[in-house]
């Protein structure tokens, strides 16, 4: 019934396409702003990265460890990206991420997104 009213309103389709296009091209933009951020040469994530910024993400889990609040039975000084759901370790340094895919993540990082490992 409210899907009919909406569409009943004059250039209500206009406005949704219009919507769709800037979300479509924000989105665009961001992704080429978080690929510029990218060190030249690196293919570490940088915590600049728009994704990297939405979700708190630090290369070193120890800056932002002290109050972490413990989640999932892990203590918030022990939840780093090593030991995160999302996390498939390359080497001991770094590994990629399921949350965060424009680079290579910090096995010592973490993001609000840090879930225990099965």
């Amino acid at each position: 019934m409210l899907k009919g009213a909406l569409l009943a309103i004059p250039g209500f389709m206009a406005l949704l396409a219009a919507g769709k296009n800037a979300v479509a091209a924000e989105a665009k933009g961001a992704k080429a702003k978080g690929a510029e951020k990218k060190s030249a040469g690196s293919d570490m994530v940088s915590e600049n990265d728009p994704t990297a910024k939405a979700l708190k993400y630090v290369a070193d889990s120890s800056r932002t460890a002290k109050g972490r609040p413990a989640k999932m039975s892990v203590d918030g000084d022990k939840q780093m990206c090593s030991n995160c759901q999302f996390y498939t370790k390359e080497d001991d340094n770094k590994g990629k991420c399921l949350m965060i895919t424009s680079g290579k993540v910090s096995s010592k990082g973490w993001c609000a997104s840090w879930t225990k490992k099965a």
